[in-house]
């Protein structure tokens, strides 16, 4: 039975928290269940994390996959039915022991994806506004406020209206709200998913560059797999109310642990087809390109159905009369795309489509033959199912 858990407004009655000494964040086996007129629906099953001091943790997924309900558990904008939050070594909810701090005792900021400005206050106005309502000295805030919109970028625009600035410059004004009151851990609702491309880009790297200089912690949630392994130090992939695997962009997207992680994030070929032999700590699966030589990500028995997923961009034309290494299949282009980063090949191979990603800017003519290699490392085998 869950304990109801008590709205704790006194900090010295939260207790503190088990999480090593380096997390700024620690949520244990958390769960919140929503009622509806459908029955319930689960948003968070037993999600277990720990941020650590100065590190962007990205919470990565799609639409109903639990990341914002995360997000707004941990900011006390949601209830949990059960688990603990513990935020700067401070327990914040806790269902066995009754506690529940409201947002703001919980000494964290929030960065909102539509930037939630008042657009009848001005920039200085807006940015101040949650240090007057700590009621800080006139003089404190003057100093505070300016230092902050000198960091982001917008001294000059302290006098100015929300409703004057561009959707970038506004985002840089919800970011020094954030910056100037935080305890050193702040909170983003998918902040740059209402820019263009271009912007986007351009204020993730000014993130980076002002994380970097300040220091501070970030939980962040977004969709966009670029954002998340462009700024996540660690990346949090969620399916359906669960951790799905977490670990740094590069374990995430070279050694996805579920072919759900190999799909999400990037993109990936696939194919069907069941378990030759082992080969030492490889597997060989007899597919419709041929015999393929891949990794597994579980134990497999001889004749296991299986899937192999690898990367376009791991698939290399191998020139003419090359020696085969490693995995080699004949394929034919249907179509080549000049992408001007890349070329990218639409290929078939025995009926089945592929894709192929290269710097190589030659195209190759339609119903052109060629022999593909791809390193047996680079292909990882998961069960069927």
């Amino acid at each position: 039975m869950v304990t109801q858990a008590r709205e704790v407004s006194d900090p010295e009655q939260s207790g503190t928290a088990s999480a090593p000494a380096r997390s700024r964040i620690s949520v244990r086996n958390l769960t919140k269940t929503y009622r509806t007129r459908r029955g319930d629906v689960t948003a968070l099953r037993n999600v277990s994390m720990d941020v650590d001091e100065g590190e962007i943790m990205v919470l990565l997924g799609p639409s109903g996959c639990g990341k914002t309900t995360l997000l707004r558990c941990v900011a006390g904008l949601e209830h949990p039915d059960a688990g603990e939050i513990t935020v700067n070594g401070r327990t914040v909810y806790s269902s066995e022991r009754g506690i529940s701090l409201p947002p703001e005792r919980r000494n964290l900021s929030m960065v909102f994806q539509s930037y939630a400005l008042w657009p009848h206050m001005s920039v200085f106005d807006n940015v101040a506004y949650p240090l007057r309502t700590a009621k800080t000295s006139a003089d404190e805030v003057r100093r505070r406020v300016g230092e902050v919109l000198d960091t982001v970028g917008l001294e000059k625009y302290g006098s100015s209206y929300p409703g004057q600035l561009s959707g970038g410059q506004q985002q840089r004004v919800s970011l020094a709200r954030a910056l100037v009151a935080n305890q050193g851990v702040i909170l983003f609702d998918e902040p740059l998913s209402n820019l263009d491309a271009k912007v986007r880009d351009r204020l993730r790297e000014e993130l980076l560059t002002l994380q970097r200089k300040i220091g501070f912690t970030a939980l962040y949630v977004t969709h966009d797999q670029t954002e998340a392994t462009g700024l996540g130090d660690r990346i949090a992939v969620m399916e359906v109310g669960t951790v799905a695997q977490l670990g740094s962009p590069t374990d995430i997207y070279y050694t996805p642990a579920s072919r759900y992680v190999a799909d999400f994030v990037g993109s990936a070929n696939e194919l069907t087809g069941s378990v030759a032999e082992a080969v030492g700590d490889r597997v060989r699966v007899d597919t419709s390109v041929g015999p393929l030589l891949g990794t597994p990500t579980a134990g497999m028995a001889k004749g296991e159905p299986v899937r192999v997923l690898f990367r376009p961009e791991h698939c290399l034309i191998a020139p003419d009369g090359a020696a085969a290494e490693g995995n080699r299949f004949s394929c034919t282009v249907e179509r080549s795309t000049f992408l001007g980063s890349h070329v990218e090949y639409n290929l078939s191979a025995s009926g089945q489509r592929l894709v192929l990603k290269t710097m190589d800017g030659n195209l190759l003519a339609s119903g052109a033959k060629v022999a593909v290699s791809l390193d047996p490392t680079l292909a990882r085998v998961f069960p069927a199912d």
